[in-house]
């Protein structure tokens, strides 16, 4: 193991010249694998069913999904393991591939800005995907906060795409003792995005699609399980695709392409599966956020087709990632398990950094800034699994070790500053800031033993889930490739849940559990200058209830979430953790299918969230920036009996204000958006074929879509009309 970590430190530090060789050896050698891969399964025979949907590489597959078939049973919820979502202590919710593709979404947060306890903070056309999840901002950093299989560290760093995509899992509270602590802090929850496998059912599938104003992409997705006799299995996925043209937003360009293997392999004592991802990004003039200068106030939004980037511009990103699960039956009733996987993140973008708004008539202060990165970033875990009976009491107890790390390195030139205007912008001519030495600015390690045990009582009837973790969190940041600070702090943080089903479809639950943050160090003018926090501890206490019908589930919680961070008293000038922001909220959320023709995706959430502590006393009482109280979002898909194979579909998103500062002096309005779509199923000489048409904001709202934690705004989309046509071989 120490061999591989330093084969990779070692990779991460060579010249820019052998990185982008690496990359490109690497891209190449997939796809091969995916062109030969394509080639065996289009002409394999098929094999015998009898026994494949009970192995390993089809427990992610559809074959655990909801009656309304836009959501699984089965959910990943870290380490407690794959189980029922009515046996899970927490609100958690998923959105399955069909759903995806009746949405046509192209990107993972085009799913989550269904759901109602998550607020996108970023623009559809922007660089990266940040949110909130209860009111607690993930991912708005340069290191992704999105868990790919439940395992952080190996996913597309930015930006995540549908097309590796069988489910999107949202654990919603802190998850630092199922999941690990989260890279960035993050608290609110967790999303992990659970790629596709193969199944019993032989999968070959030809997409074509359009996007406004003329964006092409072409899609494959074909999977293949094999019985090799004796009980061994062989599985194989493989999705890619490429897309280009320009966006619906004005002199804006994208062009992606995408190659993604999934490999499995079981036998009677022995699973095991690879994921193997690469993933090229190339935007021209993409959206950037804005944020008020000192006489500046909200402006009215302008259309979303309105954009201020010079077309010039230019943003590129590179994503290799690979993850390897094995798992071992030493027992009958006890697996050992292991998880090693790391991601190769490459940034070149010159564009502008941030519209700096004036005042009222729009007026703009930006600049150009060329900007390169490079993000290292690898997981390793192993642990074990055993579940038995003592009497009538069963047992579900999993140990876990697992460590992360990440190393993030930059360069950074800002050009020189220029105007423009919101209503009216104008374009400067090419200017690009020189080229500046990438350095390394931080290395962060986060390992830790995880032990938890689910006990259950009455035939299971009523469980109790005690846990603890042991967490350490080491971070070195640097200046110009020298070290500069250093933390070391360790904290054990505690989980307690009960669950309680008192008939088969109602689950009555309970939690306590705590989140850890770094912790921050006190600063040259504190009395205690240099002090390290102790990582900042997180605590939600939650209760709720899930009812089930046979075609729907439905979830209500409460919960409230404080969180502490550190600041400077005035007076004493002694630096601790004064601040501390609680939300408490409720959610209401539904999935299911009322009626044999009609489905029904959607909830509303409302959060109260407060600043309870500062540190002076500015601000106490006031909201927390970025965080709507209300939330709302309905969607519904339509059999039409009339037509054989056709339906319509629609989607309502509502959001209340947001602040976008501490003194709660301005905000962003509330904004609602309409979304409508159909799809006809055919058959063509006995071919299955699907041909989408969806609009979405079809009534060109002009709005602000969210604020980010650090007050920048984000600029909401235009309509967007989006076509497919989807062939099943």
């Amino acid at each position: 193991m120490n061999d591989n970590l330093n084969m990779k430190n070692n990779l991460i530090e060579n010249k820019n010249k052998h990185t982008d060789k690496n990359i490109n050896i690497f891209s190449k050698w997939l796809y091969i694998v995916i062109g030969i891969s394509c080639t065996i399964t289009a002409h394999a025979q098929t094999n015998e069913q009898k026994n494949k949907d009970s192995i390993l590489v089809t427990t992610t597959s559809n074959n655990n999904q909801q009656p309304n078939n836009f959501s699984s049973r089965i959910m990943q919820a870290g380490l407690i393991g794959d189980k029922d979502i009515m046996d899970i202590p927490f609100n958690i919710s998923n959105y399955n591939s069909a759903y995806m593709q009746s949405q046509q979404a192209q990107q993972i947060s085009d799913i989550l800005s269904h759901d109602t306890s998550i607020q996108i903070s970023s623009s559809k056309g922007g660089l990266l995907d940040s949110l909130y999840i209860r009111g607690f901002p993930i991912t708005e950093g340069n290191i992704s906060e999105f868990a790919l299989n439940g395992i952080y560290g190996v996913s597309p760093n930015f930006q995540l795409l549908t097309d590796y995509a069988e489910r999107v899992d949202i654990l919603k509270g802190p998850a630092s003792l199922l999941y690990g602590m989260s890279p960035e802090g993050g608290v609110g929850g967790v999303i992990n995005v659970v790629t596709k496998r193969a199944s019993a059912q032989p999968i070959t599938q030809l997409t074509a699609q359009y996007l406004n104003d003329s964006l092409l992409g072409g899609r494959l997705d074909m999977g293949r399980l094999y019985d090799l006799d004796n009980n061994q299995y062989f599985g194989i996925r493989v999705n890619g695709s490429y897309t280009n043209g320009d966006t619906a937003v004005d002199h804006q360009t994208r062009r992606q392409s995408v190659g993604a293997i999934a490999l499995d392999y079981s036998n009677e004592r022995f699973r095991s599966s690879l994921d193997l991802i690469i993933q090229n990004q190339n935007m021209n003039a993409t959206n950037r956020p804005f944020y008020l200068g000192p006489d500046g106030v909200v402006p009215s939004a302008p259309s979303g087709k309105i954009n201020l980037a010079s077309p010039w511009t230019w943003w590129k990103s590179n994503d290799d990632s690979a993850l390897l699960h094995m798992e071992y039956d030493i027992l009958s009733n006890t697996s050992l398990f292991m998880d090693i996987g790391g991601a190769l993140t490459r940034i070149d973008r010159v564009n502008e950094q941030i519209y700096t708004i004036l005042n009222n008539q729009g007026d703009i202060s930006t600049y150009i800034m060329n900007f390169q990165t490079k993000t290292q970033r690898y997981s390793v875990g192993t642990g074990v699994k055993s579940e038995f009976m003592t009497g009538r009491v069963s047992h579900q107890l999993a140990l876990q070790w697992n460590q992360y790390f990440d190393r993030y390195r930059i360069g950074t030139t800002a050009g020189t500053p220029y105007t423009t205007n919101l209503f009216n912008p104008t374009y400067i001519d090419k200017q690009i800031p020189a080229y500046a030495k990438i350095t390394k600015r931080s290395e962060n390690t986060l390992s830790g033993v995880s032990f938890v045990d689910t006990i259950g009582f009455l035939n299971d009837s009523f469980m109790v889930t005690p846990g603890l973790r042991y967490q350490n969190v080491k971070s070195d940041n640097f200046t110009l490739g020298k070290l500069s600070t250093r933390y070391d702090e360790s904290a054990i943080t505690p989980l307690v849940s009960v669950l309680f089903k008192p008939v088969d479809n109602i689950s009555l639950y309970a939690n306590y559990v705590e989140g850890l943050s770094k912790g921050s160090t006190a600063p040259v003018n504190a009395k205690n200058s240099g002090e390290m926090m102790k990582p900042f501890r997180s605590k939600q206490y939650e209760l709720g209830v899930k009812y089930e019908q046979p075609s729907a589930i439905t979830t209500l919680s409460l919960f409230q979430i404080s969180k502490p961070s550190g600041s400077l008293d005035p007076n004493s000038l002694i630096y601790s953790a004064n601040d501390e922001q609680r939300n408490r909220g409720v959610e209401l959320s539904i999935s299911g299918k009322p009626f044999e023709s009609l489905r029904l995706t959607g909830g509303v959430t409302y959060i109260q969230a407060e600043l309870t502590k500062t540190a002076s006393g500015k601000n106490k009482g006031h909201e927390p920036i970025g965080v709507s109280p209300w939330v709302a979002n309905i969607g519904a898909e339509y059999d039409i009996p009339s037509v054989s194979g056709l339906s319509i579909n629609g989607n309502v998103n509502y959001h209340t204000r947001q602040y976008v500062n501490k003194e709660n002096t301005h905000s962003i309005p509330s904004w609602t958006t309409v979304d409508v779509g159909s799809a006809y199923k055919t058959t063509v000489s006995n071919t299955p074929v699907t041909l989408r048409l969806n609009i979405n904001n079809i009534l060109n709202e002009h709005y602000w879509s969210g604020v980010a934690s650090y007050s920048t705004f984000a600029q909401g989309s235009p309509r967007t009309v989006m076509g497919s046509i989807a062939v099943d071989f």
